[in-house]
């Protein structure tokens, strides 16, 4: 697999920030469900979790939020872990 592949799910996630930041949610949304789908395809966890987590806190959704901690969870990510459980715990 190009290494340039393995860095389309956190471009797409990036891209879901820049659309969300420009006052744009439905497209920062389609940006984040393709960074989902190109990581599921990919098996990039870590960037399935990040982009569960901007997700769960953009939209206030807490089944993103836990996937991203189930993800982060798994992978030992304690510091995305603290972050998520932070975000729940004021939910």
């Amino acid at each position: 697999m190009p290494f340039a592949r393995l860095g389309l799910p956190e471009a797409l996630r990036l891209r879901g920030r820049y659309a969300w930041l420009r006052g744009k949610p439905e497209a920062a949304r389609r940006w984040w469900e393709k960074s989902l789908a190109v990581a599921k395809k990919l098996g990039a966890r870590y960037e399935a979790g990040a982009t569960h987590l901007d997700l769960g806190q953009r939209f206030g959704d807490r089944a993103h939020l836990e996937e991203a901690q189930r993800i982060f969870t798994e992978l030992g990510a304690q510091r995305d872990l603290a972050r998520v459980r932070q975000m729940l715990s004021q939910q």
